[in-house]
């Protein structure tokens, strides 16, 4: 979180991405645990930072599936909640992108 602060997106990303792997380690990536759906919420921001959008909309969607199962697809819940807005700022990303 500190890199994403200072702007090194790609720092950020390369721990993001060694947690994201021991993280799958340890839960795998086909079952559900909110340690994992955390992770993959934290890596699709650094990629939607670095405007690597596909790649941040396939993780944050498999964070909600994960979000979804863990706490109910109708659930009123913080972190479905933050899964959806990440999404809906992928979405807002691609109809008008930062400028540099």
């Amino acid at each position: 979180m500190c890199y994403k602060s200072l702007g090194k997106f790609e720092k950020a990303l390369s721990l993001h991405k060694k947690s994201l792997e021991m993280m799958n380690a340890r839960y795998r990536m086909d079952s559900n645990h909110s340690n994992m759906a955390s992770s993959l919420e934290n890596t699709a921001v650094c990629y939607r930072s670095l405007g690597k959008i596909e790649e941040a909309l396939s993780l944050q969607g498999k964070s909600l599936e994960m979000n979804r199962a863990l706490f109910g697809t109708d659930s009123i819940h913080p972190d479905i909640a933050l899964s959806l807005n990440n999404i809906g700022s992928c979405h807002q990303w691609i109809m008008n992108p930062p400028k540099k």
